[in-house]
């Protein structure tokens, strides 16, 4: 049984994209109710559901490193597979 394969390669891989995406969108969000509220605009309790802008773009790099060693996994498989 192979332990690595480009499905979950792919799939860890597209993660870490919308890992990424929800981090930027978040921190996008931030910085525009602060404008919105410097102009004016109230906001209740808006800051407790899009304040983890940070943590998404630290996951998002984690998760990036994981399928990179995924990807590597598959390369030393596959040469191993040809080798025998």
């Amino acid at each position: 049984m192979n332990p690595f394969s480009p499905d979950v390669a792919f799939l860890i891989k597209k993660i870490s994209y919308v890992a990424f995406a929800i981090g930027t969108l978040s921190m996008i969000a931030i910085q525009y109710s602060r404008w919105l509220s410097k102009n004016g605009v109230l906001f209740t309790g808006l800051m407790e559901f899009i304040d983890s802008g940070a943590a998404f773009l630290f996951f998002s790099g984690i998760i990036f490193i994981i399928s990179l060693v995924f990807k590597k996994g598959i390369e030393i498989q596959t040469e191993n597979e040809l080798t025998v």
